[in-house]
């Protein structure tokens, strides 16, 4: 899968053959294709990430994102997409 330029803690999330996700890290936002990795978009995000401990597709189309977004953190907030990664809304943890 071609990808734009990575660091060792990058993280690719495929979710089909031709479809995934990827976190680039160091306050990057994420980016997703669904050409097989010609092209990459940014995607919608709920907020601003510092970094991303883990990114998985249970199906196609619904995936969950572990996130930091505090540079205090290493994880605090969980992220979920319904729509194969295009949009990703906050989860709440109560």
């Amino acid at each position: 899968l071609p990808t734009p330029p990575l660091i060792n803690a990058a993280l690719v999330a495929p979710s089909s053959g031709r479809d995934a996700v990827l976190a680039r890290q160091v306050r990057t936002p994420l980016l997703r294709t669904t050409d097989g990795g010609r092209a990459w978009r940014r995607v919608h995000e709920p907020g601003r990430a510092v970094g991303y401990s883990w990114i998985v597709f249970s199906t196609r189309r619904v995936g969950v994102a572990v996130v930091q977004v505090h540079d205090s953190a290493l994880a605090d907030a969980v992220w979920r997409t319904t729509d194969g990664g295009a949009i990703w809304h906050s989860v709440s943890l109560r």
